[in-house]
């Protein structure tokens, strides 16, 4: 079988024993063995983040510093080898088996060839903890944001607890096989899991990388205002860190 045409990059920060858990459900379904290249960026790099990446036997980008998740995230797509990025952090596992993996990856290439801009993989029935969506839930159509300054831009998140979301939100959110679509206007920037063209993620991510955990804020307001196509299907990944949030 032919690996896919997908760079993996890893953002992990101070977290080494989340950053293990993590790669071992990678690993025990071959999730990596399977993509074209993987690269995991240490921010603040510790010694046991070196043995943690040595043991799995991935490269690995060490700062001493923390450079921040816009940087970073910049920083891993440049490294990425093939046209095509996926973005992780060291707390998103992956809990379909590799052929629904596989399968799921290959269908968000195929939208990115069509012109898709991003392809979500936050799983949609077990998308973990926290998800800050949810406290819209049941006014989905009836909030405003202060960052964003405009209604509604997380109305994509509703597929997490709507059954037919382009049903309820029609004309908002489509259906297009597998996949819920939307414009960037209703689906936001988000540093969940998310597919990407390299190009694109250069083009678009370095004006807003910011410092620390700025990106999401400082990208928020442009963001709804552009025609971006956003899709969101089943997912691959839960976000789970037990060591921050608990069980």
């Amino acid at each position: 079988m032919s690996k896919l045409p997908i760079s993996i990059g890893i953002l992990s920060w101070n977290a080494p024993q989340t950053l293990t858990d993590t790669l071992t459900t990678y690993f025990e379904r071959e999730f990596l063995h399977n993509v074209n290249d993987v690269c995991i960026l240490f921010n603040e790099v510790s010694d046991e983040d070196i043995k943690v990446a040595n043991h799995f036997g991935i490269p690995y980008l060490p700062y001493n510093e923390n450079i921040g998740i816009g940087r970073a995230f910049l920083e891993l797509t440049k490294q990425a080898k093939t046209d095509n990025i996926l973005i992780l952090e060291n707390d998103w596992q992956l809990i379909e088996d590799l052929p629904t993996t596989l399968n799921r990856l290959q269908s968000g290439l195929d939208l990115l060839n069509v012109g898709c801009d991003v392809v979500r993989y936050r799983h949609r029935v077990n998308p973990g903890y926290p998800h800050f969506s949810f406290k819209y839930k049941g006014r989905e159509l009836d909030y405003y944001d202060d960052w964003h300054e405009c209604k509604s831009p997380h109305l994509l998140d509703a597929i997490h607890w709507t059954s037919e979301p382009e049903k309820e939100f029609e004309g908002k959110i489509g259906k297009s096989g597998e996949y819920f679509t939307t414009t960037s206007r209703y689906g936001n920037w988000t540093n969940n899991p998310c597919l990407y063209k390299k190009d694109f993620y250069l083009n678009t991510i370095e004006p807003f990388m910011g410092e620390g955990i700025d990106l999401e804020r400082k990208i928020a307001y442009w963001w709804p205002r552009q025609s971006f196509k956003v899709a969101h299907g089943e997912g691959l990944f839960t976000h789970k860190d037990t060591y921050k949030y608990g069980k």
